[in-house]
């Protein structure tokens, strides 16, 4: 039987487990965390010959909470941030994408992936999926009903910009079914958006933000704080008019570097400089929490706020809980049971592989029993609230009791508090929650496994090298 506390002490006795914990900052918003990445252990690396047998085992599974992500790899536009892009458009390229994402979705009825299963959310990510033409949305929506069956409440979300999403293309989502619509508006304030590539000024995303609302459907908008140029006020009044607009729901992400983004290569270079550290950050988001709170707005995770009352970004939701996720497209990843996969990169080898009736995984992991334990931990950090009781129906361990020490630390800290069994992030909490998961994580996998030995630490590095060359 797992000695889990003896295992503990391996990690609480780490000569960095002090820095990984938290310590005070120089102000009481502050605190200092050493970086940590996670990397899952107990992975079992396989070759993506293998989805072909990943996906017959799922076929014959009973029915499990399942959603569906549709990637479409194209932009008009670059922003200024993002390291991602790859295809800018094209209307020949487009088409011929389409088509080997329709294959694939009969690909994967022929295969009995849909058979069993209604899809609770189904998410067109990208990419920016409105670059689609009205009859190219049509196709993929009537395929989709036509190979898997949904459940009556299914999310159906459609990832936009305000300048591509016009009149036609907007029917055609909403005849096929589209519920919910997420826009990337990033920030009103006409100036900042044109710093970002954004060419449509406030007024004509307010006007665009309205027109759907105005559909009965859910519209949620991505805000950044953290860009260059931006106030906390700039951030409120942006929030002030997202309410206006009457937006269903908000996400509000801190500005990520990258450093092969537009952004990020000219910060290097010294032609932009960036002066925002963690505590002006930390006051910006908790100055927006705090406003969200008054507005009556949800917070439905660390990052997450519903404006109406049937909004519960349950696509979002499923994937951090630990939910099937079947992946279409290239350059996007899914999970299937105890299988993590990653489609493949090369957008020519997607297509050729789809038309030929091949399920186009680049690589894919068989990941450890113990995974749905970690994945509902890890959920729940997402959310901002830690429930250990929940998690008695995956383990016999008394998780809060084993943590003990790195939670006391936190409540000093003041990033969370204990309440009614359970422990709940503070507004300063959800601005550190990914640190805060990752010692979590890294934390139960000591309880579970011990001390990762010389030859799972050098597995661990390479699988992190991979991740981030992704």
């Amino acid at each position: 039987m797992t000695d889990y506390a003896k295992n503990l002490q391996d990690f609480y006795g780490r000569e960095d487990y002090a820095l990984l914990a938290g310590q005070q900052g120089e102000t009481a918003i502050e605190a200092s965390f050493k970086e940590l990445t996670y990397i899952p252990r107990k992975t079992t690396p396989l070759p993506g010959l293998m989805a072909e047998k990943m996906l017959k085992e799922f076929a014959g599974q009973g029915a499990q909470p399942t959603a569906l992500y549709l990637h479409i790899p194209f932009c008009n536009l670059r922003c200024s941030y993002c390291s991602f892009y790859r295809n800018p458009f094209e209307a020949e390229q487009v088409e011929e994408y389409v088509q080997a994402l329709l294959a694939e979705l009969e690909h994967l009825e022929q295969q009995g992936v849909f058979a069993k299963q209604k899809l609770e959310a189904v998410f067109f990510g990208g990419g920016t999926p409105s670059v689609l033409s009205p009859q190219q949305v049509s196709a993929i929506l009537q395929k989709l009903h036509s190979v898997a069956k949904l459940t009556e409440d299914c999310e159906l979300t459609f990832e936009s910009s305000i300048y591509d999403l016009d009149a036609d293309k907007l029917n055609a989502c909403l005849d096929g079914g589209i519920n919910r619509f997420s826009f990337g508006v990033q920030s009103f304030d006409t100036q900042l958006r044109r710093s970002l590539g954004r060419l449509n000024a406030k007024e004509e995303v307010t006007a665009k933000l309205e027109e759907v609302a105005a559909k009965d459907v859910k519209v949620i908008i991505d805000l950044i704080y953290g860009l260059n140029g931006q106030t906390t006020e700039l951030l409120l009044e942006d929030i002030r008019t997202a309410l206006a607009c009457g937006v269903s729901g908000m996400d509000l992400y801190k500005l990520q570097i990258m450093p092969k983004s537009p952004l990020g290569q000219a910060i290097a270079k010294g032609n932009i400089s960036y002066a925002y550290n963690d505590r002006m950050l930390a006051e910006m988001f908790i100055a927006a929490d705090t406003l969200l709170a008054e507005q009556g707005a949800r917070a439905l995770s660390c990052c997450h706020w519903a404006m109406r009352e049937d909004e519960r970004s349950h696509y979002n939701t499923l994937v951090k809980s630990g939910a099937n996720v079947i992946a279409c497209g290239t350059a996007c990843g899914g999970h299937l049971g105890l299988y993590k996969y990653m489609k493949t990169m090369d957008r020519a080898d997607y297509v050729k592989k789809s038309h030929a009736g091949q399920y186009a995984v680049m690589g894919m992991g068989r990941l450890s029993e113990q995974y749905h334990l970690l994945d509902k931990l890890s959920g729940q950090c997402d959310a901002g609230c830690l429930d250990f009781a929940l998690l008695k129906r995956y383990s016999d361990a008394d998780w809060q009791q084993l943590l003990k020490p790195v939670l006391e630390q936190w409540e000093l800290l003041g990033l969370l508090y204990s309440m009614d069994g359970q422990y709940r992030f503070t507004a300063k909490g959800k601005y550190y929650y990914r640190q805060l998961d990752r010692v979590l994580l890294t934390a139960a996998e000591y309880a579970l496994y011990g001390k990762p030995g010389l030859m799972e630490q050098a597995g661990q590095k390479m699988m992190g090298l991979m991740k981030n060359m992704k």
